[in-house]
């Protein structure tokens, strides 16, 4: 966003600036940049986010964003700023970001969550606390199991993995829910396990590009003269005052 003040009215209020003292301007302008991108934080960023991705997390946007105001008294350097950080640690969801923003490779995509693996069982709920990547510490992979055929090393595997423990066959991450009962020597039994993560190792997914903070800072800018006047005019008030 740029501030052009490249109106009528905008020009007769600046020339008011102006004449009222020397920081009156860099303040209305410095006020204008910050009220700017804190709209963006808190409002278009918002509505652009709704309209381009599923809302899993309402908080996630404002939890993970943060502006950096415009200081000073220089408007040629003057400038504000609003983007994404990874709160707390590295966090793949922030900087994937990037890539749904211009397009591109988004990497680290091995596993992907099933619906079993989110709440409510769709597409649209959140990971599950026990089913996060985070939270899984080892994973029983059925090729590394002795058996005749794959279906008795998946017995194996989740007889050791044991109930709510974590298996990898082929591309598939299973957690168990009903550990097998019977004698592992029989080579048979009944167990339950759900599918919560497809896996291709090294995958990276290809992503189409949501302009969605581009969007976001267009909307802002409309509101620019706006605000440029409600700081102008504050100046001016204090002055009256």
């Amino acid at each position: 966003m740029i501030l052009r003040i490249n109106t009528d009215g905008l020009v007769a209020l600046t020339n008011k600036l102006e004449k009222l003292h020397r920081s009156a301007l860099p303040s209305a302008v410095r006020g204008t940049l910050n009220d700017a991108v804190y709209d963006v934080k808190t409002n278009t960023m918002m509505r652009s986010a709704s309209q381009e991705f599923i809302n899993r997390d309402k908080n996630f946007f404002k939890a993970n964003s943060k502006f950096d105001p415009a200081t000073g008294f220089d408007i040629k350097t003057m400038e504000a700023s609003v983007g994404f950080k990874s709160i707390g640690g590295k966090n793949y969801a922030v900087e994937d970001l990037e890539q749904q923003e211009s397009g591109g490779e988004i990497n680290k995509k091995s596993f992907i969550p099933t619906v079993f693996a989110r709440k409510g069982g769709t597409k649209k709920g959140l990971v599950k606390p026990n089913a996060r990547l985070s939270s899984i510490k080892k994973i029983i992979n059925v090729r590394d199991s002795v058996g005749k055929n794959s279906q008795e090393k998946f017995v194996i595997a989740a007889a050791v993995a044991g109930k709510g423990g974590f298996v990898l066959k082929g591309n598939m991450l299973y957690r168990i829910t009903t550990a097998p009962k019977s004698n592992l020597k029989t080579r048979k039994a009944n167990f339950k396990a759900e599918p919560i993560y497809s896996f291709k190792e090294g995958r990276k997914a290809n992503v189409n590009a949501t302009h969605f903070m581009e969007k976001a800072t267009l909307l802002t800018a409309k509101k620019l003269p706006d605000l440029y006047y409600k700081q102008g005019e504050r100046q001016l008030t204090k002055v009256w005052k």
